[in-house]
């Protein structure tokens, strides 16, 4: 790690949004918490050409078509292509119905400017989250291998975590630069933890504020299953988080145990989901396929 890592500088951050047949208003109202903190805000449409031109708003600084649905890492690395272009340091990313409290970006970025003197090789910095459907505090991570070390984030204090989901992640354009894009051959899940995974690799730490909160949406509803809590997606979902766990587990350049640890939760969420919810042919379906694909290799969209 050079020289050059310590004078990364964050004083233009653009957000990016990435969109999927959004709910319009949720959406504006991301986008007009975030303009009023004086972020500027680009939309990035994985949707259909010109399906978001009815939401949009003068708080938007631009729309990048993507035109067909290209997944969630190749619209994050558009993102940061097109702020290197327009002259920003650093984006910080969300999904569409993520519900950041007014003020969260500033907070994030007096975090990160305390927290680089003690620890100046920081790829990202993300805000502790809270599940929208129960109101809990979502739990999070040590960097780990084998054992893992799992804990709610408490105010006031910056934690060094595993890895930080996209949504409200803060990150330098310089530092993404020199990560590596996102991966966009796993398409969607995992996307963010392979990223922050290589980044660890190449001597960064990840860091999560739990004095910032961010209330989040995961999956379509979530229900308790004995101690925990597991957040239910869409069968097609099933799919894609088995097969990208497979394709990881295969990357020898990451820790054995971590690697083993993405397959355990992948299975153990697609049991609750079979419990739990409902198309359970359907879901067993998708797992499956995501497994013979996931062993054959094979990557991209479904």
């Amino acid at each position: 790690m050079g020289s050059e890592r310590e004078e990364i500088e964050m004083r233009q951050i653009l957000a990016v949004v990435v969109c999927f047949h959004p709910e319009p208003s949720s959406l504006q109202s991301l986008s007009l918490k975030l303009q009023q903190e004086g972020v500027p805000v680009v939309w990035i449409n994985n949707g259909p050409l010109g399906s978001l031109n009815t939401a949009k708003t003068q708080h938007i600084l631009s729309i990048i078509e993507l035109e067909h649905n290209f997944g969630v890492a190749a619209a994050l690395n558009r993102g940061f292509e097109w702020a290197l272009q327009n002259g920003f340091d650093a984006v910080i990313s969300f999904d569409q119905d993520s519900r950041p409290a007014l003020g969260m970006v500033g907070q994030l970025q007096n975090a990160w400017l305390k927290a680089i003197a003690q620890t100046p090789h920081v790829a990202s910095i993300g805000p502790a989250t809270v599940d929208h459907q129960s109101g809990q505090d979502m739990f999070t991570f040590s960097p780990y291998n084998w054992t893992r070390h799992r804990f709610l984030p408490s105010q006031n204090k910056t934690y060094v975590v595993d890895h930080l989901i996209t949504s409200g992640c803060l990150t330098p354009c310089a530092v993404w630069q020199d990560v590596g894009p996102m991966n966009e051959s796993l398409f969607i899940d995992w996307v963010d933890n392979e990223w922050c995974a290589r980044a660890r690799l190449k001597g960064y730490v990840l860091l999560m504020d739990g004095g910032t909160k961010m209330t989040h949406s995961i999956g379509e509803v979530s229900r308790p299953l004995l101690w925990r809590r597991f957040h239910l997606h869409k069968p097609l979902r099933h799919y894609y988080l088995l097969r990208n766990a497979l394709l990881i587990a295969k990357q020898s350049k990451f820790d054995r145990g971590w690697r083993m640890h993405h397959i355990l939760y992948a299975l153990r969420v697609i049991l609750a989901s079979l419990l739990l919810g409902p198309q359970k042919l359907s879901r067993l379906s998708y797992a499956l396929r995501g497994m013979v694909h996931g062993i054959i290799g094979r990557s991209g969209k479904i």
